[in-house]
């Protein structure tokens, strides 16, 4: 068969072969796999003592914390990428967004998804083309990612093909102002996975954000900050579970869309507010030696009062 040539290859190629029965295997003994990762010669294989093999496992590790000339790739996918809808406000007008997470893990925690996105006449297009290592390695197992950028969205349809492992997902996109559903017009993949259908649409009312303690390990029910902030005008919501756009509400946990990742604050809050979004700022300043408070609206303004 074909064996990858290159460092990054092969530890792709090596987690790939993990979810293949034994027989199937083409390295099963870890010995010969560290002989054949780094000196690359399927046809002089040797025998390695566990001793020498704990050598080359440790000039792996080397490898792999040292700096890369040129990036590394793999083509295509093995297993699942999973998408999540987002939004984000970019240059203050918002857009809409695909994060794009593997579930499988690999062993850089900066791979990430290589993709190629056109938009012509209205009609996006989406290629996933593999995996990519930008330069050096960070040595953590985790999933790689991609967040993609759609662009701003008007009220209407939208035609969005996904492409994977040459399969084709043609779905389209329907924006409403407090809602985006998502419909699978042709096709089918096993490689790609929605985590839902629907996302909700925060107005310009909508505010959300966090507080907790400065110092680690205190406890505090934050009474005197929420004592002010419902004194303002301030309407507190209990969002139902669902995908929010910028955060994500479930039964148990609320997870902030930061980048590509979640954050899980230690006490999210979520109100509407017609009033002047300075008037927030100030009342979240007023504990900034006590408190780590962080704003968002859905206008796209934000506050952090540590900053």
């Amino acid at each position: 068969g074909h064996f990858p040539e290159t460092f990054f290859q092969r530890l792709v190629w090596f987690h790939d072969r993990q979810e293949l029965p034994l027989e199937r295997r083409k390295n099963p003994k870890l010995g010969r796999f560290f002989f054949w990762l780094l000196a690359g010669d399927q046809n002089n294989m040797k025998t390695i003592t566990l001793h020498k093999a704990g050598l080359l496992l440790l000039l792996t590790a080397t490898l792999l914390l040292s700096p890369a000339c040129q990036k590394e790739e793999v083509d295509g996918f093995q297993g699942v990428v999973t998408l999540e809808l987002r939004e984000e406000f970019v240059g203050g007008i918002r857009h809409q967004q695909l994060y794009a997470l593997t579930r499988d893990e690999y062993p850089c925690a900066n791979f990430f998804i290589d993709y190629d996105y056109t938009h012509i006449a209205g009609h996006r297009r989406i290629l996933f083309k593999g995996l990519e290592l930008p330069g050096a390695c960070i040595t953590a197992f985790a999933p790689a990612k991609a967040l993609i950028d759609l662009r701003s969205m008007d009220p209407g349809s939208h035609e969005v093909d996904l492409e994977i492992n040459e399969d084709l997902l043609m779905t389209r996109f329907q924006m409403q102002d407090e809602l985006l559903e998502v419909q699978v017009i042709d096709g089918h993949s096993d490689h790609l996975s929605l985590l839902e259908s629907t996302m909700h649409r925060l107005g310009p009312d909508h505010h959300w954000g966090y507080i907790q303690d400065l110092s680690v390990g205190s406890e505090n029910a934050y009474e005197a900050f929420f004592a002010d902030l419902w004194g303002s005008g301030a309407v507190e919501l209990f969002p139902e579970e669902g995908n929010y756009g910028f955060f994500r509400v479930c039964q148990e946990s609320f997870a902030l869309f930061v980048h590509q990742g979640h954050f899980y604050p230690q006490k999210p809050f979520v109100f509407s507010f017609d009033g002047d979004f300075d008037v927030l700022a100030d009342i979240a300043k007023v504990f900034r030696e006590q408190y780590v408070i962080v704003l968002f609206n859905g206008e796209g303004k934000s506050y952090h009062n540590q900053h």
